[in-house]
Parts: C-alpha cells; sequence; structure tokens
C-alpha cells in the first residue's frame, strides 16, 4: 500500500498530483498489502480444521472466514443432515425427522451457501433416508447451494439418492465426477444435465459395472452436445454426434474414453476432413483390442502432449501376432500425431500372467516411436517380451536425447529373448543424460570389459534417482554392484518392489533372484558409505 506525502520526491519515486508516490520503474513497484478480511481468510485457512467451529463461535473477527472455510469442501452431505431436528421419542411422526420452519431453513441456507465442492460417498445407510428426502425439497426457487463448483457423486444407492443428487445441480456448477446407473430415471437425469448445469467444464461420468452401456453413452452424449466450454472429459463411450462436437471444442485437453466402435467409425467418417480436436493435449484409452485402438488414429491428426493407453483382455498381445499389432498401433500413432508435441507415452497391458514365448517384439515394432523426438516419458508396462540387444538401446537413446523416464520392461522371458548388457547403460548415460527413472531387463551375467568400465568412468549419471532391473538375470552380485555404482554413484539400491506384483511374484526361482538382488543393494549401500568417506 503506497504511503501519502508532502515531500517532492524520495528514493522510491516521484508523487503525482494526487500526494501519492509512484515507482518510477517496474524494479521499484510496490505491491499493495492484503486487507483485513484477506488476512482473516488466510490465518483460517492455515487452521486445523477441527479448531475452525470453536474459532467462529468465540472470535467475532474470524467468525464468518472461519465459517467460511469450515463449510468449503464437504466430504458428506451430513454436516447438514446432523443439522435438521429430530423427532424426541414418544411423538407421532412418521419420518425421523420434524418439519422445518422458515427460520431453520435459513438456518441451513446460511451454511450451505459457503458450499464450494462437495464429495458424496453413500453407505446403505437406511435411518438417514428420511433425512436426505427432507433436504431435497427446499421451499423457494432459489437454490439451496447458490455457490457450489464442484460435485463428486458416487453413492451406493443410486436410485433412492437422485432426488438429493438433483438439489446439488444448479449453473454454478462447473465440475462434476459421478456414477449413474442405467435405470430409466437415471439415464433421465444424465440426458437432462445439460440443461440443469449447463456451464459444466470438467465432467467424468461412469456406470457401477464394467460393461459398456449404450443407453449411458446416449444419455451422455445428449448433455454433452449442451457444453461448449468443456476442457476435461472422461466417460465409458459417447456417440459419434457427441464426437464431432468435442471435436470442434476450443477448450477441450484432456479426453478419457474407450476405444470403441463408436470412436473408430468417428475417425474413419469424419477424420479426413480437417484436423480435429485442435486444443486436446492429453488423451487416455482403454480397451480389450489393439487393433480397435488402431482403428481410431487412422484420419486424425493430432497435437498431443501425452498419450495412455490401458488395455484389458489383451490375449490380442499375447499371440503370435502381438508384434504386428504394436507396429500397427505404433505406425497409426506417428502417422496421426504431431512429433514434436508428444512428450509422454504410456502403454499398461493388464494380465496376470506370463507373455506368450511367440509374443516378443523387436526394434522392428516400435521404431516408429523413434519419431518423436521429444518424448520425456515412455513408459510399456507388460506389453511384450522385448528382445533388445545393446545396439537396439543405444539407437532408443540417441532417438530420445530427453527422456527422462524410460520404462521398457520388468519381466523377459530368457529363452527366447535376446538382452542388452550392463554394457547399455554406458549407452544411455552418454546419449540421456536427464534419465531419472530406468526400469529394463537386462544380462548381467555379460559384464563389462575393463576398457569399457574405464571410460565409464567418464559416463556417469548422478541424477538417476530409481532403476528397476526386474527378473535380469544375475550371477555375481558383487561384480554387478560395482557397475552399477560406476555408472549410478549417487544410487543406493535397485528396486525390489516388483517380485511382490504379478507376473514375478509367481516365478519358481523367486527366492533365488530376491537373495541376489538383495545382495546388490547391500553392496550398493557400501559402496556409497565409502564414497562418502573419501569426499
Amino acid at each position: 500500500m503506497y504511503s501519502r506525502s508532502d515531500h517532492t520526491t524520495d528514493s522510491l519515486g516521484k508523487p503525482n498530483n494526487t500526494g501519492f508516490f509512484v515507482p518510477t520503474n517496474s524494479s521499484e513497484t510496490m505491491h499493495h498489502a492484503l486487507l483485513i478480511s484477506e488476512v482473516s481468510r488466510e490465518i483460517c485457512a492455515m487452521m486445523e480444521y477441527s479448531s475452525l467451529p470453536a474459532v467462529a463461535r468465540t472470535c467475532r473477527a474470524l467468525h464468518d472466514p472461519a465459517l467460511d472455510e469450515l463449510w468449503r469442501d464437504l466430504f458428506s452431505i451430513y454436516p447438514f443432515v446432523h443439522l435438521l431436528p429430530q423427532v424426541k421419542p414418544g411423538e407421532n411422526q412418521r419420518t425421523s425427522v420434524r418439519t422445518l420452519t422458515s427460520q431453520q431453513w435459513t438456518t441451513l441456507r446460511k451454511y450451505s451457501a459457503r458450499t464450494r465442492s462437495l464429495y458424496m460417498c453413500m453407505i446403505d445407510d437406511l435411518p438417514f433416508f428420511d433425512r436426505f428426502s427432507c433436504l431435497s425439497n427446499p421451499p423457494g426457487p432459489d437454490s439451496f447451494f447458490p455457490n457450489l463448483r464442484t460435485v463428486a457423486w458416487y453413492p451406493d444407492n443410486h436410485l433412492a439418492m437422485l432426488p438429493l443428487f438433483r438439489l446439488l445441480c444448479g449453473p454454478t456448477l462447473t465440475s462434476l465426477s459421478a456414477e449413474f446407473a442405467t435405470d430409466p430415471a437415471s439415464l433421465a437425469l444424465v440426458a437432462n444435465l445439460g440443461t440443469l448445469c449447463p456451464n459444466i467444464t470438467d465432467i467424468s461420468i461412469s456406470a457401477p459395472s464394467e460393461a459398456l452401456s449404450d443407453d449411458l453413452a446416449n444419455a451422455l452424449s445428449t448433455s454433452i452436445c449442451h457444453w461448449k466450454d468443456l476442457a476435461h472429459v472422461a466417460c465409458d463411450d459417447l456417440t459419434v454426434s457427441a464426437l464431432e462436437h468435442l471435436s470442434q471444442a476450443r477448450n477441450l485437453d484432456s479426453l478419457t474414453a474407450c476405444a470403441s466402435a463408436h470412436l473408430s467409425s468417428f475417425s474413419k467418417t469424419f477424420g479426413a476432413q480437417e484436423l480435429f480436436f485442435p486444443r486436446l493435449q492429453h488423451l487416455h484409452l482403454y480397451t480389450g483390442l489393439l487393433s480397435t485402438t488402431t482403428a481410431c488414429f487412422r484420419g486424425l491428426r493430432l497435437a498431443l502432449k501425452e498419450f495412455r493407453l490401458d488395455l484389458f483382455d489383451a490375449e490380442e498381445v499375447f499371440s503370435g501376432s502381438s508384434s504386428s499389432c504394436l507396429r500397427d498401433l505404433f505406425t497409426a500413432l506417428a502417422e496421426s500425431c504431431s512429433h514434436p508435441c508428444l512428450t509422454r507415452l504410456y502403454l499398461c497391458v493388464i494380465h496376470p500372467h506370463f507373455p506368450s514365448p511367440h509374443s516378443a517384439a523387436t526394434i522392428r515394432d516400435i521404431r516408429p516411436l523413434l519419431n518423436f523426438t521429444r518424448l520425456r516419458v515412455v513408459s510399456l508396462e507388460g506389453v511384450s517380451t522385448f528382445t533388445f540387444d545393446d545396439d537396439d538401446i543405444a539407437e532408443l537413446a540417441s532417438a530420445w536425447p530427453d527422456i527422462e523416464e524410460l520404462a521398457l520392461s520388468t519381466c523377459v522371458d530368457h529363452p527366447v529373448a535376446s538382452l542388452p548388457t550392463l554394457q547399455s547403460l554406458f549407452r544411455l548415460v552418454s546419449s540421456c543424460p536427464k534419465l531419472k527413472a530406468l526400469s529394463l531387463v537386462v544380462d548381467t551375467t555379460t559384464l563389462p570389459t575393463p576398457l569399457s568400465c574405464q571410460v565409464g568412468r567418464d559416463v556417469r549419471s548422478d541424477i538417476l534417482e530409481y532403476l528397476c532391473l526386474g527378473n535380469s538375470l544375475i550371477n555375481s552380485p558383487v561384480a554387478v554392484a560395482q557397475v552399477l555404482h560406476l555408472v549410478y554413484p549417487a544410487l543406493n539400491h535397485v528396486d525390489m518392489s516388483v517380485w511382490n506384483k504379478e507376473p514375478l511374484d509367481g516365478l519358481p526361482w523367486r527366492d533365488r533372484y530376491e537373495v541376489c538382488w538383495g545382495l546388490v543393494n547391500m553392496e550398493l549401500e557400501s559402496l556409497g558409505e565409502r564414497s562418502v568417506c573419501f569426499e
């Protein structure tokens, strides 16, 4: 806050015709002091939540800020339920709640007007239904939550709670994450969300079951077409008309959806006409077939920063045609997405067993990804058994000089796979100086030559924070630890948590591997302590 003065000038600047000093240049700009109300809000925001009621009762200056903070973000509707007048024992009432007076509704609205976000995860609590029903019918036309911005809605008893959900809808709502059943009443409500909540920008809608519902997709698509300023959309499926609407949305930043027949037919029908999804930066698809996902990309032109694919029931991936399916997907991705834009790529295959011996993929299968030269994160979890060698790793490293996180494999079927050796780590350090996290199965039984180790003393990384070598072959734990310490002097352990996850947790030789890699970690810790002593 500037100070008034009758002096002509000082080091801060010169006065204008009002008598206030004005800074002479931008480097001397002074900031306005916080108002008392702003200071009060900051104080309450830093308080323990349990202390706010007492502060509101005992401090007049902090009364309103404390109540604002107390009721701003709620994780249940129960705070309002507990304010309702309950029937006393012996009273002849059909419900457990008395009829609210006008004054009692005014008290409730005093608190509900302060609520900005509400998370609802209901349990099947029958005694509370009367109270919920009472709250669902406030008198007058005014919204019960006039300032509500964000709602997360995941009840166990969907149909019974619909009247209460309608209470939350309104023009102030901009973010909705919810789960709806597929009964007629719920579907009608979903189809009407575009009218009830016209200003939604973030929407996430799903069904309780894992199966896709055409009825829910149709209902949600009706509402999607009403929203003009959508920024984030997550849903199971959408119709072609809704996808066409989203493709023209100027603010759409992220889309999560199933790679369904609707999405693939949309790309075939409209993809060749113009650049679709002009602002889309983050695309997350999930599917049971790689071929369906590949079809979704054909004809589209995207400028993604991040692409994520979750693959379920992936028999196709682990069949003999696995490598060609991967190659087709990555080729379609490279043809559809701007090469300089994509920086993050995640492909996760959810499966309970080892990949088939016939599912081995080579560098040729992922070579289309090498076109994306600005990738910072690449994660291909459980995709296949990769038959990489040292030259393949060198090719990857040269193509991705900015890579920071690289997860290629944590489990490899050794009898059918050729593996890179520890020598490949030198290549990665040399070509990828920003690499902080690495997951790669290597053959540690082939140790680097003395000459390469000597060269490696000048090729080291002090920034690697995470190293996972999965079920890498190992015979000499101490020698392996010495090489790792040479390449990554700051590394104090190799991650072994993957041995508690599928498919590694079921390996018959798991005990031997855990012993060997445990010895590696002990030696790494010892080498690290010795290095500290010599510094």
